[in-house]
């Protein structure tokens, strides 16, 4: 059984297509494989100006590489006259127009292989990497498109042949990686971090928290002052001897 990340159960997934995916990856892939869920990335153009994407699935495995899986549920239809894809809606609803899954799990695959690539600089090694759209809820039939081959294209009846599907994708590949090589592959995509507080900003805070506390004991030993008679109730420790004493010391000195 693979590892989901993030750790959770598949069916915790709250999209129904994705979750179907989730359960055939995590269920039927080796315990060497990791299964990223919903991996969100960022890049910087040259003009500074910041674009972003999310990839329904990532696959790792030490054997074969880095598979790129997007979902398309729902009933969906390529319109070659247009060249557009479209979700079938109910009887009487227009067709939506949808972007085109192959596109979309193409550049989601070639902007975080790059990243990937910028992280492990200097470590030479080599990993192989496809791509893969996946309809849950349908059955693919026809002549699939030019740019497509037909090994990318997943459906209804390949969620119970998830890892005959994935060794045909990477049929070709002679890449293996090493554990070490593979555990940098994950730390690349799963970076640990954290923040540690700065020691002067730690002190700082303190100081502050130590001027509220006595500019609060000063407003209430002013008032105290204006009383004659106060009761003074607080557990053990919160000082209440210690402002009865001061009180009792200005009464004697007025």
């Amino acid at each position: 059984m693979a590892r989901l990340v993030p750790k959770l159960e598949p069916l915790e997934i709250e999209n129904l297509s994705e979750r179907k995916v989730a359960t055939a990856l995590v269920e039927q892939l080796p315990d060497s494989n990791v299964v990223i869920h919903s991996f969100e990335w960022t890049a910087r153009r040259k003009q500074c100006a910041h674009v972003e994407g999310e990839c329904d699935f990532i696959v790792l495995d030490p054997k074969y590489g880095i598979l790129f899986v997007e979902v398309k549920g729902g009933l969906i239809k390529y319109l070659p006259d247009e060249e557009i894809w479209v979700r079938i809606l109910s009887a009487g609803r227009e067709n939506m127009r949808i972007k085109d899954p192959f596109k979309q799990v193409r550049r989601n695959r070639y902007e975080i292989v790059n990243y990937v690539k910028k992280k492990l600089k200097g470590d030479n090694f080599y990993f192989t990497h496809q791509h893969v759209v996946m309809f849950p809820d349908g059955e693919f039939r026809g002549q699939h498109p030019a740019s497509v081959q037909r090994e990318q294209i997943l459906d209804e009846n390949s969620l119970d042949q998830m890892q005959k599907a994935v060794r045909g994708l990477f049929r070709k590949s002679t890449t293996v990686m090493s554990e070490r090589q593979f555990r940098r592959l994950q730390h690349a995509l799963l970076p640990k971090f954290e923040i540690i507080p700065i020691l002067f900003r730690k002190i700082e805070n303190q100081e502050a928290m130590l001027h509220r506390a006595t500019e609060d004991q000063k407003k209430l030993i002013d008032s105290l002052r204006e009383r004659n008679i106060a009761a003074i109730r607080g557990g053990a420790g919160t000082g209440k001897t210690l402002l009865a004493r001061i009180s009792h010391q200005q009464d004697c000195n007025r």
